[in-house]
């Protein structure tokens, strides 16, 4: 685990390189002073995450609200903790399982978390519920 790489908070330095659908999620989330934007950039690849800060038993964490590349978050973790720290102070990462899918994350404590939405038809599973616009409502403003 290195902390190689190169990470930026200043979404205009970097709002050229994101995707359309990337460039629409940034613009939305922009008024919200809770949001963080960081892109992670390491051997010519890079990775766009979405962040809020979060509290868990008094301990700063940056909950992941949307990830542009989740094998590049996976492979550069130190990389990634190291500017979510800058940008939210977070002592950690917290990940939706939706992310991590079937990744053995060291150091990683597993804890349930409470949700606002619960699917009730059958056929719709985790993993088409976007997690960034249905975790908005949990966002204090």
């Amino acid at each position: 685990m290195t902390f190689a790489g190169a990470f930026s908070k200043d979404v205009r330095s970097f709002a050229a390189d994101l995707s359309a659908a990337e460039r629409a999620i940034g613009d939305e989330l922009a008024e919200y002073p809770r949001v963080r934007q960081v892109m992670l950039r390491r051997a010519g690849r890079s990775c766009y995450l979405v962040a809020t800060p979060l509290r868990v038993k008094r301990l700063p964490f940056a909950a992941l609200q949307y990830v542009g590349d989740a094998d590049f978050l996976f492979a550069n973790r130190a990389l990634a903790q190291r500017a979510l720290m800058s940008a939210t102070g977070a002592f950690g990462i917290a990940v939706d399982r939706r992310f991590a899918k079937a990744r053995r994350v060291p150091f990683a404590v597993a804890r349930p978390a409470r949700r606002l939405y619960r699917p009730a038809r059958p056929g719709l599973t985790p993993e088409s519920v976007d997690g960034l616009f249905s975790e908005m409502m949990t966002l204090k403003i």
